[in-house]
């Protein structure tokens, strides 16, 4: 359904929900390993910019839209 590059921000942005979620929004080592996201260092806060929002939202839609089609083709 995604492309190598979608599912990797897909996963990077879900991390960065947790860390908003459950560490205030400061990064830790977990979401470096699990991410590769060498933007940050560990104990920064994390930046969210609202195309990072608007890009979360179109991969969430192309997956809705997706499966939708997969089922209604059943």
């Amino acid at each position: 359904m995604l492309t190598v590059d979608e599912l990797a921000d897909l996963s990077r942005l879900f991390q960065q929900r947790h860390l908003l979620t459950h560490k205030e929004g400061i990064v830790d080592q977990e979401y470096i390993t699990k991410t590769n996201d060498i933007t940050y260092s560990v104990g920064q806060r994390l930046i969210i910019r609202e195309i990072a929002v608007r890009r979360l939202a179109d991969l969430i839609v192309k997956i809705a839209s997706q499966l939708k089609q997969s089922t209604q083709q059943s």
